[in-house]
């Protein structure tokens, strides 16, 4: 055989294989995305151990100090540092100005609103209670943002990586949290922190838990030893969904998700995911989906949406396929919806009547990415992260 065609079926077999890659590559750019930003919140590590050294200072002095979280500027971020596994308990909201301690202030984008953030920070400041922004550092105003100011990595501050930085401050923020849990060691007293519902035992330590523990701290911590593990914890999430076995899988999902809308169906969302439960009623931009809250009569409220049988909903589980407190698949199935699962837990059989495809996530319990030597085990929780790149991830494949 002559070497022509050799070099002819060489070059189609490039042909066909290299725009495959190159589509694969393209197709987690949200995941490149986070990874690049995990490079650059690790150069400010020392940053964020000498700003949680000042928080655990801060509430050292007064132990009814508490963590505070303005929701009205982000209710997603505001829900995943209150009642969150590997998180802290008592969480307040920064908008109640009885609540007294320390702001922890996320900005997802500078447009239009840097004069409004500045003037809240001092406002918070003014009340005595300091803040601690999260943000993009480029592009952020020559204004008091508060005490610290902590970058997510953002390229520039334009609106359009809000999405994004949002995931990104929650990077920011859990690495910070842990480094506040380490800091308090060193300074004689030490935090609580919640533990997962899915873990034996979690009711009980849940119960008991308090922001400001009664006894010394159980062992000293080092600096930036959680939030280096923290860290290295959320990158091997990254990494995972990164894979071309991963790629492939959210492809295949958000094809089956494509096919009904493609044949008339609507297309609805839900989680049971911190993040998501409240971020995904808020995103009514650029989105192919309706989203539908699952916490009561998931029934009725897809009725009242116009869901019919050939319909599709995308899930976020946690756990599996079910919330912890709440079943959710019979009203699905009931609906006649083709579900999309996204979570943790993989069934271990033939998939339940009416999920279309199962796309597994690579978070597993306790949902907290930096261990500790005392209870609950770890802290810095994980999910979250998880779940809501996946989310950006498919409702771009969907929506394009």
């Amino acid at each position: 055989m002559s070497r022509v065609p050799r070099v002819i079926r060489l070059v189609l077999i490039l042909g066909t294989a290299l725009p495959q890659l190159l589509h694969a590559q393209q197709d987690s750019r949200e995941v490149t995305e986070l990874r690049r930003r995990i490079v650059e919140i690790r150069k400010q590590l020392p940053a964020i151990t000498e700003s949680a050294e000042y928080a655990a200072g801060h509430f050292k002095d007064d132990s009814t100090k508490r963590l505070l979280v303005p929701k009205a500027n982000d209710p997603g971020f505001w829900l995943e540092f209150r009642y969150r596994a590997g998180g802290p308990p008592e969480t307040q909201d920064a908008g109640d100005p009885n609540a007294r301690g320390l702001v922890l202030l996320p900005v997802r984008h500078w447009q239009g609103i840097g004069l409004g953030v500045a003037m809240q920070a001092e406002q918070f400041q003014l009340q005595g209670r300091p803040v601690i922004s999260i943000g993009p550092m480029v592009d952020r105003p020559s204004l008091p943002l508060g005490r610290r100011f902590l970058d997510n990595g953002a390229p520039n501050g334009d609106r359009v990586h809000a999405e994004i930085n949002a995931i990104a401050n929650m990077i920011v923020g859990w690495t910070w949290y842990a480094e506040v849990v380490a800091a308090a060691t060193r300074d004689g007293w030490w935090t609580g922190t919640y533990l997962s519902v899915l873990v034996p035992g979690a009711t009980q330590h849940n119960a008991d838990v308090r922001f400001r523990m009664s006894t010394p701290p159980p062992a000293i911590l080092a600096a930036g030893t959680l939030g280096t593990a923290y860290l290295d914890a959320v990158d091997a999430l990254l990494a995972a969904a990164e894979t071309p076995a991963q790629g492939r899988l959210v492809r295949q999902a958000a094809d089956s998700l494509l096919a009904r809308k493609r044949d008339g169906g609507q297309l609805f969302v839900a989680s049971c995911g911190h993040y998501l439960l409240e971020e995904l009623p808020r995103d009514t931009l650029s989105t192919p989906f309706r989203p539908v809250d699952w916490r009561w009569d998931v029934g009725g409220k897809l009725r009242a949406g116009g869901a019919n049988a050939g319909d599709a909903m995308l899930w976020f589980g946690y756990g599996g396929y079910d919330c912890p407190n709440v079943e959710v698949s019979n009203s699905f199935r009931d609906a006649g919806l083709g579900v999309v699962v996204v979570s943790d837990k993989m069934p271990t059989g033939p998939l339940p009547k009416g999920v279309a495809s199962f796309l597994p996530l690579h978070w597993r319990l306790p949902d907290a990415g930096a261990p500790i030597p005392f209870a609950p085990g770890a802290v810095g929780a994980l999910a979250s992260i998880d779940m809501a790149v996946h989310y950006l991830w498919l409702k771009r494949l969907v929506g394009q």
